[in-house]
Formats: C-alpha cells, structure tokens, sequence
C-alpha cells in the first residue's frame, strides 16, 4: 500500500496529563512497549445497506462487496490555484504563506521581550525579527539537511573546506543565533500548566501543527480509497509523550495516525517496481542486486536476469 496523501496527524497522547505512559525520558527502559491505553472510546457501528441476509451465518467464502457500494461522485485531486509548472517554493509558499511567517515574527519578538523583561536585562545582541529573518531561517533548517559538520560554528568558518556559502553568504552567525534562541510559535505566557485544565504538551507547536493539517485537507482531495495507520516519527529527545516500540524499523519516537489516499498498486507489487525502477539505470552490468523479503517474487527474479542482473535474498532467519 502506497500513501500519497497525508492528510491529518495526530501525536497519540492523553492531552489531560493523566495518561500514566507520559513518561520523561529518564524514567522509560528500552524494554518498554508501546505505552498506548488499551480502553479506547468504541467506534459507532456502520449500517451499510447491502440488501444482507441478517440469519446469514458465517462463512469461508469470499465475497466482492465492490458491486454494492454506492457509486464514488467526489471531485478528487488538488485543489489550489498553483499552475502545473509550479516550482518546489511556490509549494512551500502554499504550507507557509506570509501570513503564518508574520505570525512566527510577533511571537519570537514577544517571547523575546518575555524573556529580557524576566531576566531584568537588555539582550544587547537583540534586535527585532523580521520577516526577512524568519525566512532566512527556515531555509537555514532546511540547508543543514545537506550539510554535516562536526560544530554548528564552521558553516561561518573562514576555512572554505568547511564553510557553507548558501548560509554563510545570506546572514551572519550571531544573527542565526539569536533567532534561534527566541524562535516562538505561540505565548509561552499563555501556556496552561501540566495540572490545568487546557493542558496541551503540544502548545507551543500548536499554531503550526493545526495550520498544516488544515491546509492539508484543504488543497487536495482523495480518490474513494483511504487507508488509517500509524507511523513514528524518529526523535530521541526528551519530551514526555515520547514512545519506544519494539521491533519497530523507528523504535523511539512520536507516533503519528495516518489518513491517507491509497494508490493503485504497480502491476507486478510495488516491491517489484522499486527494484526494477531503481536498478534503471543499472542493467545489463552482472549486479548482485540484494533484497530482504518485501521484495521477494518469481516474477522480479525472472526480470532481473533478462536485464543480466543477479538478486540475491537476505534471508533474516
């Protein structure tokens, strides 16, 4: 199954504080397993007409229930105004118009403001946010991704060997700084105590997190099929709310639920297409392709060695 569509995320959390598997960091052993209450509240049950016999007993045959579901009229696919030759920032614009990033600015400059009056001392390094400094940082975030260094401060070296140019060039290292020291999406003031009714462990993302996942519904809409799943979101921070799986590809992190679109599978599995397409660029060149068993089918052996190629099976057991 193919997810092409995320459309709604929500960190699995007892927003009440009660939750007694919101644990910190320190108090969790790695042979914990998902913390998840057991008792949820049950689901209302679906009446589809489907003309069913109700004394029908159960039964080993299988039945195609596709014929009887009502027709699929829904308009599905995107819904913005953005042309077809739309590039990479005009889509980033669409999650992040000037409006949120405006928002991002009153909140760093009042947090900053919080934080100086709270200390009883001018920052003399500080001056205001603007919306230039906010964009330069989110870029920033998203260029570290490319670029490893040992220590944050050689991307401002003046060795070129470790100076990063897309960053070094825009803006100075203690200007970055100080915008990531006070980087504010919402009034900490504000934010009610563990104990208080109102509690959010989320708060100060809030603002953000239901700003995506509104636009996410809103500028495209999916075909008739949907899949509900979970996945984890990698963090090995200290948070409370974090949660370890065992046996998990990501065992520590934040688990997320899913709504997603389900793509019409490749002809031959999808396990099938990632290796054929991968190894494009790759035939006919006696490879020794290795798999585990995800990828495993008489059909993908066979293509692979008319192309002069070679699979080989890691076998886990």
């Amino acid at each position: 199954m193919a997810f092409e569509f995320l459309q709604s995320l929500q960190i699995e959390h007892n927003l009440d504080g009660n939750d007694e598997s919101d644990t910190e960091l320190g108090e969790m052993s790695e042979g914990e397993e998902d913390s998840t209450p057991n008792s949820a509240t049950p689901l209302p049950s679906l009446d589809l007409d489907l003309d069913l016999d109700q004394d029908e007993e159960w039964t080993d045959e299988l039945v195609d229930f596709a014929d009887r579901l009502e027709p699929f009229t829904e308009f599905s696919g995107p819904v913005h105004d953005l042309p077809v030759d739309s590039g990479p920032l005009d889509y980033f614009k669409l999650f992040f118009p000037d409006s949120v990033l405006n928002m991002i600015v009153e909140e760093t400059n009042r947090y900053a403001e919080q934080q100086q009056e709270a200390k009883g001392a001018e920052d003399v390094y500080w001056k205001p946010a603007t919306l230039a400094d906010i964009r330069k940082y989110i870029y920033t975030l998203i260029t570290f991704g490319h670029h490893q260094v040992p220590e944050l401060s050689l991307i401002w070296s003046s060795d070129p060997y470790w100076r990063v140019p897309a960053i070094a060039d825009i803006w100075g290292r203690q200007r970055y700084q100080k915008i990531h020291q006070y980087f504010h999406l919402a009034d900490s003031s504000h934010q009610p105590g563990r104990n208080d009714e109102g509690y959010d462990p989320l708060y100060k993302v809030r603002p953000l997190l239901d700003h995506i996942r509104n636009v996410c519904s809103s500028v495209f809409k999916p075909k008739q099929n949907l899949s509900v799943d979970e996945a984890m979101v990698a963090f090995t921070g200290r948070v409370s709310f974090k949660q370890y799986i065992k046996n998990k590809p990501t065992p520590w992190g934040f688990k997320v639920w899913c709504l997603a679109e389900t793509a019409t599978q490749p002809e031959h599995g999808l396990g099938h297409h990632v290796v054929t397409s991968m190894m494009a660029n790759h035939l006919e060149k006696n490879h020794a392709v290795h798999f585990d068993n995800f990828f495993t089918s008489v059909k993908l052996a066979e293509d692979v060695l008319k192309e002069k190629n070679y699979l080989l099976w890691n076998n886990p057991h």
